[in-house]
């Protein structure tokens, strides 16, 4: 994931968190919160861990998204994910 910030230039590929509850799975057809940006690619691996569900997105540059959720995603395939960009920390340069 590209992001300008003071811990990375543009164009440089940086490491970035978000909160669980700065991302969001939209279903097919929903429109993300008003100010926040969308990612797509498609969805991957599902891991199943008692009351919260693991699952990866890769996305079109390749990056893989980790999410976690309380529900299983209910779709599979291509996916847009939502998140709130005020939430992204820029962690620094990839190891």
């Amino acid at each position: 994931m590209r992001t300008d910030s003071p811990r990375g230039k543009p164009g440089e590929t940086v490491v970035v968190s978000l909160r669980p509850e700065a991302l969001r799975l939209l279903a097919p057809g929903e429109a993300a919160l008003p100010g926040w940006a969308t990612l797509s690619g498609t969805l991957g691996d599902i891991e199943y861990l008692g009351p919260v569900t693991r699952f990866a997105v890769a996305l079109a540059d390749g990056a893989l998204l980790h999410l976690m959720a309380l529900a299983p995603p209910s779709m599979s395939g291509a996916v847009t994910v939502a998140y709130d960009p005020r939430r992204v920390v820029v962690m620094g340069a990839p190891p």
